[in-house]
């Protein structure tokens, strides 16, 4: 059977050199290959019609059309449009971007299932021949079951706690390395956490200014890399402790690559306000969360004890069954002021949240149409659900009844009082209330549910009463941000979470939150919302 193969690129001479390199792989793996050509983004389209395409090779800078001039400056990044448009369609093939400049629009684009870069210069035909074996020739193998081994990966847990600070290294499958102690010191993590919570205040100005922004854009960016660097200062300080996990750490990076290093936190409530995600090896390095997986680890509690945690794709169940999939549309069209014994506080109109819910709700039923059987029922409640004299949180509590469901996505307001320490999610009464609903009761309802994850899309929904609560009845996994974020953004970063979770390279929570994360850094770069999100998920889950 052929592979039908599009070539993209202004230079005839360049679309021709490529097709003969794609000629001799085919010829020596024994390949069919049909291959069409074209030099613009419109024609490119054209070429392809109708037909099923299996590779697109294509430059990073293309001409709209074959009028336009190579050398006109009119390229404009359209090879990478070019890429999403035939991917959005139900074949979604696999598609290999040729650039001189790899910046981090393209490389979050690069990090999607079924895409690959070449660079532009010396080594560009082994480089192709390695993106058409990893996009195309494993695509066949894996089709007939031929065994492609994944990556080696490490896991390395860092522990922050008031009884002592350790490192541990685990090669996955195999039983935990030995554990080693750090050397932290304890005054500077306790500055630490208030220079965060001051962080976290300069984030929210930033975001609270809609039309002209702050008077330093940039002051949250530099007060996030100054945590970042104090972290690094305290973990690879000059001790004899910290040298060595410096010296193990550089030998497992050099040996399988930061990306296959995933770091876990495991930390105390009083440090849990910390940006750990910030953390990097060095003052210069670039931030880990933009490279690997990086998530907290929640304590076991002696409620949960006798609770088996069921992870998402980590059962029978959720791995080759469908995944169903309820949102809860809590939203307040306008400014209502909360009183009750514990509570006395004004919660803002949530205008955009209908919206938010529309693009999440459409993007999980897209990728049912693409998935099959992997997403089951998408299900909103929201307050058209609420029957004449009947309650929103009645209504929630009865549609959980009837799981299971495997995941929740919460849209609406959150709360933490620091005074009676208790979360609250607020759910609405008519048009003109709310209801204050304690994050534990509602989390034992997710629990009889069988919830294994539940993202929380609202400012701060990160913090840590929620996610303690939540573990404390065997909730396994949780995505929550720490800061108040953009409804817009919000939305973003969900959709960009689900097509990595259900759609990527890795069906688990931590790839999609790493991808998502670096999708909303390419996309947003002077947002704070690539730096808020926090994944929370308990041991074996």
């Amino acid at each position: 059977m052929k592979k039908r193969v599009l070539v993209v690129h202004p230079s005839s001479d360049m679309i021709l050199a490529i097709q003969d390199l794609l000629e001799e792989i085919a010829k020596a793996q024994g390949l069919d290959l049909a291959v069409v050509r074209a030099k613009s983004q419109s024609r490119a389209e054209q070429a392809v019609g109708g037909d099923d395409l299996d590779l697109l090779v294509s430059s990073l800078e293309i001409p709209e059309n074959d009028q336009v001039s190579a050398a006109a400056g009119e390229q404009q990044r359209r090879g990478l449009a070019l890429v999403r448009k035939l991917r959005a369609g139900s074949k979604r093939p696999a598609a290999i971007l040729i650039t001189g400049h790899i910046d981090d629009a393209v490389f979050a684009a690069s990090q999607s299932e079924g895409i690959g870069l070449v660079l532009d210069g010396g080594g560009f035909a082994a480089g192709l021949e390695k993106q058409v074996r990893a996009h195309l020739l494993e695509a066949q193998a894996r089709s007939k079951d031929v065994k492609v081994e994944p990556p080696e990966r490490v896991d390395l847990e860092i522990s922050l706690k008031e009884q002592g600070c350790y490192y541990q290294f685990q090669r996955e499958g195999k039983p935990a390395g030995e554990v080693h102690l750090l050397s932290v010191n304890a005054k500077k993590l306790a500055t630490w956490v208030a220079d965060a919570k001051d962080w976290a205040d300069t984030c929210q100005r930033f975001v609270k200014e809609p039309h002209h922004g702050p008077d330093d854009p940039e002051e949250w960016k530099r007060k996030l890399r100054r945590l970042s660097e104090v972290l690094t200062e305290e973990l690879f300080e000059r001790t004899p402790e910290n040298i060595e996990f410096l010296s193990e750490l550089s030998k497992r990076v050099g040996r399988v690559g930061i990306e296959n290093i995933r770091v876990r936190f495991a930390v105390d409530p009083n440090i849990y306000p910390m940006p750990v995600e910030a953390f990097k090896q060095s003052v210069k390095d670039d931030y880990w969360m933009l490279k690997t997986v990086i998530y907290r680890r929640q304590e076991e509690r002696a409620e949960s004890i006798g609770l088996e945690p069921r992870g998402l794709f980590l059962d029978e169940q959720t791995r080759e069954g469908p995944i169903n999939v309820l949102i809860v549309q809590a939203e307040v069209p306008r400014e209502v002021a909360v009183k009750t014994p514990d509570l006395d506080l004004t919660l803002g109109a949530l205008p955009a949240l209908a919206k938010e819910v529309a693009r999440v709700k459409k993007q999980l039923l897209d990728l049912r149409g693409e998935t099959g059987r992997q997403i089951g029922e998408v299900r909103v409640i929201d307050r058209s659900a609420v029957p004449p004299g009947g309650s929103f949180r009645e209504v929630v509590e009865g549609v959980l009844n009837e799981g299971p469901w495997h995941v929740l996505h919460y849209a609406g307001h959150t709360h933490f009082d620091d005074r009676n320490q208790a979360g609250y999610l607020f759910f609405p009464i008519g048009d003109y209330d709310l209801e204050s609903v304690r994050i534990d009761r509602f989390a034992w309802a997710l629990r009889k549910a069988d919830t294994r994850f539940v993202f929380l899309s609202s400012c701060r929904g990160g913090q840590q009463d929620f996610i303690y609560h939540l573990s404390k009845v065997g909730i396994p996994a949780i995505v929550g941000f720490v800061l108040d974020v953009r409804d817009d953004e919000a939305a973003a970063f969900a959709e960009s979470f689900y097509e990595h979770l259900f759609h990527g390279k890795e069906r688990s929570l931590e790839y999609a939150c790493l991808e998502a994360r670096r999708e909303m850094h390419a996309t947003f770069p002077d947002s704070p919302i690539w730096a808020s999100p926090v994944l929370v998920m308990r041991l074996g889950a």
